[in-house]
């Protein structure tokens, strides 16, 4: 199971566990946010989808602190690394050649901003 909301998403991490299934986290590593290495309750997790906001808040800081900070928007994502994914942690043996190779070209063409993710019709009624 893939739940998207954070921490209010835990319980479908719980509800995953305990069903047998594998889950996967958002935002952080929440392997290592929930103790899944001593939390039973969440040792099903595989790895994350993570948003780097750590990283990004640093180099705004640093702008600011540095009178380089332009106002505006910002877009993060892939092509500046500000998005990524987890360890696999203890789930490790899973991650196989085959699968790092498809998540690694996954990756690239997100940064290229060549990954299709939906159909041409999407997000339209028709």
């Amino acid at each position: 199971m893939f739940q998207v909301a954070g921490e209010t998403g835990n319980g479908v991490l719980q509800a995953a566990c305990a069903a047998g299934a594998y889950g996967i986290g958002v935002d952080v590593d929440q392997y290592l946010s929930l103790n899944a290495a001593t939390d039973p309750s969440y040792s099903c997790l595989l790895t994350s989808a993570e948003k780097h906001v750590q990283d990004i808040t640093s180099e705004t800081i640093q702008a600011i602190g540095a009178g380089t900070a332009a106002g505006g928007n910002v877009h993060y994502d892939a092509s500046n690394d500000a998005i990524g994914i987890s360890d696999f942690h203890d789930k490790a043996d899973l991650m196989t050649p085959d699968l790092q190779s498809k998540l690694d070209a996954a990756m690239a063409a997100m940064k290229a901003g060549t990954l299709k993710t939906c159909p041409d019709n999407c997000g339209k009624l028709e």
